[in-house]
């Protein structure tokens, strides 16, 4: 079976309790926590993670192995609101990007990059959305 890495920073993380979560979870390989160089915001009651320049920020997520069968990606990218039923621009992209593992091995994985005005966000400077959601829950 072939397989393609996704990263997940928010509400798809692993213990996330959610339906999608737990329907990613049951059709994916978990691989571990990762890191992607990059910055967080919370945007309403979800993040978005832009790309940064600078190795000192890094978002905390989780990287998934999941079957390149189309469905599930179609699924995931709905859940993200990309696809036919969702007006241009979206508000995230599905983005190739380097991933870094916990014993520092980089893979390229799928993850959703945030593309509209951040200015009215707020950022999540250290980068773990579980974290900032335990100092401040939704």
């Amino acid at each position: 079976m072939c397989e393609d890495f996704l990263f997940v920073y928010g509400k798809l993380r692993q213990h996330f309790d959610s339906e999608i979560s737990r329907l990613f979870f049951n059709h994916a390989r978990n691989v571990g926590p990762a890191l992607f160089q990059g910055r967080l915001y919370q945007i309403a009651h979800y993040p978005g993670a832009v790309p940064s320049d600078d190795p000192q920020e890094q978002i905390v997520g989780h990287l998934l192995a999941l079957p390149t069968e189309e469905p599930l990606w179609r699924a995931i990218d709905e859940y993200e609101g990309i696809g036919p039923d969702f007006s241009e621009p979206f508000e995230y992209e599905r983005c190739k990007m380097p991933v870094s593992l916990e014993d520092g091995t980089q893979v390229e994985a799928w993850l959703y990059i945030y593309r509209h005005d951040l200015s009215n966000s707020d950022r999540i400077p250290h980068g773990d959305y579980f974290r900032f959601l335990e100092v401040a829950p939704l």
